[in-house]
């Protein structure tokens, strides 16, 4: 009955380290990775720490259009979180333990919300319940059976490597805030952290991130954890932290933007230091150092328009009326960008064809139409 039909053969001992946690996650990106794309890498010995590790011997038998999800997933996860939901069990698997198990009854427990772990103490009538109400005892007993097969017999094994307790973040936060920090040290900590750290996270990541891989002590991460999530730069929820966007406009109505009226002059109306020291009647000086410490708390990829744009910007020499042209966007995301970040070497002129790869059609529209302009 088990390890039969379309995918007998499949070392199940192995699935700790496949794709099959990831599926639910590529098509919430629209990167799809299909179950029979994770199990033939299965088959093959192929498993995440080749993408990981970008092994070209392993990756040389990989589906072209596998290596473009994967792409697509590392930049939206780190590797850290990609390893976490690769181990952890998922419904695909009871399709590989047996066949009566189909893919049709694992759409079935997605669409009603129902995971792995809650079919260990899930009752026959919250099962109905959650599915829709239809009589379902047949189905129901198929994946208590696989599920308990699979439990006893196959997870057990393997178990060892990589089963272990992780506390929720809430938790973990909780405890680490109870060691105080220094209101200056943890200030200066924030600013370098939103400099040189923030960008360089991916979307989604882990504290293990940030401790391991950044060398932050664990307490001083919970407290900047605490401090951002607040000021809405982070949200975390059970052991992620994601990383949050603003759009320009909600940039200028946050209350938590240092020197707004200087931010304001410089960015939306454009004023020039001198003009703003003039109305302030401070020096220009004075004027510089607020603005660029205004600036060193908002960090590129927390502004949609300019993570948007980021990369054309580092690439091609855009001048501010190019660039608000081209993207039909306002002045001020192009100052934001100057003072951000170093405009790119290419001239648009000289590139076009190049360039128009990299934008939408009505921006290709409106770069030749700008280009003819001139």
């Amino acid at each position: 009955m088990y390890g039969e039909g379309k995918y007998e053969g499949v070392d199940l001992t192995k699935l700790n380290t496949s794709l099959l946690g990831l599926i639910d996650y590529s098509k919430s990106i629209k990167a799809d990775i299909s179950l029979n794309s994770a199990v033939k890498l299965v088959q093959q010995n192929i498993t995440v720490e080749a993408f990981l590790q970008k092994d070209k011997e392993q990756l040389s038998k990989v589906n072209a259009a596998v290596k473009r999800s994967m792409k697509k997933i590392m930049k939206h996860l780190s590797p850290e979180v990609i390893r976490e939901l690769c181990a952890k069990r998922t419904n695909y698997q009871l399709i590989l333990v047996d066949k009566e198990v189909t893919p049709s009854t694992v759409e079935l427990l997605r669409m009603s919300l129902i995971h792995y772990d809650e079919l260990f103490t899930m009752d026959y009538e919250t099962f109905k319940e959650k599915t829709g109400g239809k009589n379902r005892e047949v189905t129901y007993d198929k994946l208590m059976k696989t599920h308990m097969y699979y439990e006893q017999h196959v997870y057990n094994q393997t178990i060892t490597s990589h089963a272990f307790y992780v506390r929720p973040l809430e938790d973990q936060l909780l405890i680490a805030l109870t060691k105080s920090i220094d209101k200056k040290v943890l200030e200066s900590e924030i600013q370098k952290f939103l400099q040189e750290t923030y960008d360089t996270l991916p979307a989604t990541f882990t504290i293990h991130d940030l401790t391991i891989n950044q060398g932050m002590k664990k307490h001083l991460a919970f407290h900047i954890l605490h401090n951002l999530t607040e000021q809405g730069f982070l949200t975390y929820k059970d052991h992620l932290i994601k990383k949050q966007l603003r759009t320009f406009d909600e940039l200028m109505n946050w209350e938590g933007l240092l020197y707004k009226k200087e931010f304001t002059w410089k960015l939306q109306k454009g004023l020039g230091d001198k003009e703003i020291a003039k109305k302030q009647k401070v020096s220009r000086q004075r004027v510089s150092q607020k603005i660029l410490k205004s600036l060193s708390y908002i960090p590129i990829s927390h502004v949609s328009e300019a993570k948007e744009y980021a990369d054309l910007f580092q690439a091609y020499h855009f001048s501010e009326e190019s660039f608000s042209f081209i993207f039909n966007e306002r002045p001020e995301t192009y100052r934001f960008l100057v003072k951000k970040l170093k405009r790119g070497d290419q001239s648009i002129s000289e590139f076009p064809n190049e360039l128009t790869n990299e934008l939408t059609k009505e921006q290709h529209k409106r770069l030749i139409e700008y280009l003819n302009s001139k």
